[in-house]
């Protein structure tokens, strides 16, 4: 999504919105989190409980909308990690447990 889609998005769900202002600002935080960094970096640092609440507050689905990884997803410590381990979805899910030592070996 480039950032004039993004804008355009931002007005429509602003100009539509009904509902508790903190609700929307935490929504956006994970909108701008999937926009800039893609999906997979948001859905690390959030629950998927709290990814289905933003994503009904927004309307859309974030997989939907934007990239797997975007322009600063190489920033992320946590989605390096799992690409490293291939094991995304288990680290997510909190199966796979990464401990200190080995997070540090890693980088």
């Amino acid at each position: 999504m480039t950032n004039k889609e993004f804008d355009i998005l931002l007005d429509g769900i602003c100009s539509s919105y009904k509902g508790q202002g903190d609700k929307l600002t935490n929504a956006f935080g994970s909108l701008v989190v999937a926009h800039k960094m893609g999906w997979r970096v948001l859905f690390m640092l959030t629950s998927e409980p709290t990814i289905r609440k933003h994503e009904k507050i927004l309307g859309l689905k974030f997989r939907d909308c934007f990239e797997e990884r975007g322009q600063y997803a190489y920033r992320s410590l946590g989605l390096k990690i799992s690409d490293k381990l291939s094991d995304f979805w288990n680290i997510v899910q909190g199966r796979n447990k990464i401990n200190k030592l080995d997070k540090f070996l890693l980088e």
